[in-house]
């Protein structure tokens, strides 16, 4: 029986002509280099099914953010501006120390939409592992507590986020270091997708417009750049405030030097028990509180700014909020909002979910 091709592509043959042999080598280095290709394929292939089996859809119900939550506090986040679907998560955690002091962290967070469908359920997000923001955190955290970090740009204007020398962003956390909560800020730069964050100021200011000998915290910008809100303890109960420029300047140049501005206590968002951690997105403010009338603890509640007044508080409901504490929601399109719960169910603490709120508010 003549050998078959299995038999003679191992050599099995020992009456073959050397011509043979050579031509037999070149085969199976070639069906060596087709097997490692298409295992390179494969693998391709599953990391791709893998992403895609991350990626969860956002509903109305709350979602556990697990791939970011820990068995400690995790809460206080913000996602930074993106062009494209990645974007900057940052938030605080006490997982360094175990339950104790309170750091920023940060993440990647991809969030696809059909933006075209505002009436759409295809609202999907995952997370994509460590950020290029990680390199600045050490400078960021101290040995006091940091909360609520709100990364925003500066302006958007062609001069100063088109040139490498220009300022872009402007970072805010809340930091305990004085006995008190104050709000604190740092400039940053960040050109490309690809590059670090680059601090543009050795340390963090504080200004004097928006601490006082109280508890300041949560830092939010319209806009516009026109506005500034945080909540504030200055009166007693927490309420929330708004700092204008009067004379139309941008916010963040009213921070760092003597002009003309304006602070009030919002009266339409506050109550006579805590109203907390302001977020602004567009004309919609959310924000927490323990006024009369919620589902227990803290709740999430919302308000429009329409005809130059801001709308009676409403109450996010039952879907989202618990008998258990809801803090520091931060809302992205007005269409989807982060927050943070200690509700039973989570991975412990404080944990961070996510929501859409299209047809809710």
């Amino acid at each position: 029986m003549k050998p078959g091709f299995a038999y003679w592509l191992v050599g099995l043959n020992n009456e073959e002509h050397p011509t043979t042999m050579k031509h037999r080598l070149i085969i199976i280095l070639s069906l060596f280099v087709l097997l490692c290709e298409s295992q390179i394929d494969s693998n391709i292939k599953d990391s791709f099914q893998q992403n895609f089996s991350d990626t969860i859809s956002i509903g109305y119900e709350p979602i556990n953010i697990n791939a970011v939550n820990s068995e400690y506090d995790d809460y206080n986040s913000y996602i930074g501006y993106s062009m494209s679907m990645n974007h900057l998560f940052i938030f605080s955690t006490n997982r360094k120390s175990k339950g104790h002091d309170f750091d920023i962290t940060s993440f990647n967070f991809a969030l696809t939409s059909d933006y075209s469908r505002h009436d759409s359920s295809t609202y999907e997000f995952y997370i994509i592992g460590d950020s290029l923001f990680s390199k600045n955190l050490p400078e960021i955290n101290s040995d006091f507590n940091e909360y609520g970090p709100y990364l925003q740009l500066i302006d958007f204007t062609p001069d100063n986020h088109a040139a490498s020398d220009k300022d872009s962003l402007m970072l805010f956390i809340t930091r305990d270091e004085n006995n008190n909560q104050d709000i604190l800020c740092k400039k940053y730069s960040h050109w490309t997708y690809e590059s670090d964050y680059i601090a543009l100021e050795n340390d963090f200011k504080h200004s004097l417009l928006i601490n006082s000998d109280y508890d300041d915290a949560y830092a939010s910008v319209s806009h516009d750049f026109k506005k500034m809100f945080f909540c504030s303890n200055r009166d007693g109960d927490f309420n929330i405030y708004q700092l204008n420029s009067s004379d139309n300047a941008n916010i963040y140049n009213v921070l760092y030097n003597d002009s003309t501005h304006q602070l009030d206590k919002i009266n339409q968002l506050c109550s006579i028990k805590d109203d907390k951690c302001p977020f602004i997105d567009l004309n919609i403010m959310v924000f927490t509180s323990n006024r009369d009338g919620g589902f227990g603890g803290y709740d999430l509640y919302y308000s429009k700014f329409e005809n130059n007044k801001w709308s009676e508080p409403n109450n996010f409901g039952n879907k989202i909020n618990s008998e258990f504490d809801e803090y520091r929601p931060i809302s992205i399109d007005n269409n989807v909002m982060i927050f943070s719960s200690n509700r039973p169910g989570g991975n412990g603490g404080f944990d961070l979910y996510i929501v859409r709120i299209t047809d809710i508010r």
